[in-house]
């Protein structure tokens, strides 16, 4: 996973870009990268790979995510400690 591919300096970039393709050729099976959404288009031309935007929590999926997460049980629940 390549985090925040957006805040490597712009001189690193493509140095970047060519190890993603690097790793292509090896028996890495998947490459995650996170970056803004302004560098989406970019990303996949130069990648020539679609890029998947994520949607926000809602409040309801932020309560029932933590929920699960932390397993509250028997009437605690995340209102509670909020």
């Amino acid at each position: 996973m390549l985090e925040v591919f957006d805040e490597i300096t712009s001189s690193y970039k493509e140095t970047v870009i060519d190890l993603l393709h690097a790793l292509r050729k090896t028996t890495v099976e998947q490459q995650w990268v996170t970056t803004r959404p302004q560098l989406r288009e970019e990303f996949e031309e130069k990648l020539l790979q679609l890029t998947y935007i994520l949607q926000n929590f809602s409040e309801e999926n932020i309560i029932n995510f933590f929920n699960k997460m932390w397993g509250l049980k028997d009437g605690l629940t995340w209102e509670a400690i909020k």
